[in-house]
């Protein structure tokens, strides 16, 4: 978990018992959860590496197809590009 995922449940976790029934609470918790979630880097499925080390690959959220944005365009995934298998 990162900083931004422990914060998130360190406060909820800290709610009422009451407060957390709430809808309106679990709405919220939840859009928090998925803002936090898409902060985190993601890599891109069916990763192909072109010419150069330039790279194409497909959102593991929506499956756009991006070359090389730190960002999905479309849901706001973070993506990570570099190659870690080596």
């Amino acid at each position: 978990m990162n900083k931004y995922q422990d914060s998130l449940y360190r406060i909820f976790d800290g709610l009422p018992k009451q407060y957390k029934r709430l809808g309106t609470a679990m709405c919220d918790f939840n859009l928090l959860k998925e803002l936090v979630d898409r902060s985190i880097p993601k890599k891109p499925k069916d990763l192909t590496t072109l010419t150069d080390n330039d790279k194409t690959g497909m959102c593991e959220c929506c499956s756009r197809v991006y070359s090389d944005q730190n960002f999905c365009e479309h849901c706001g995934q973070a993506l990570d590009w570099l190659d870690n298998d080596k």
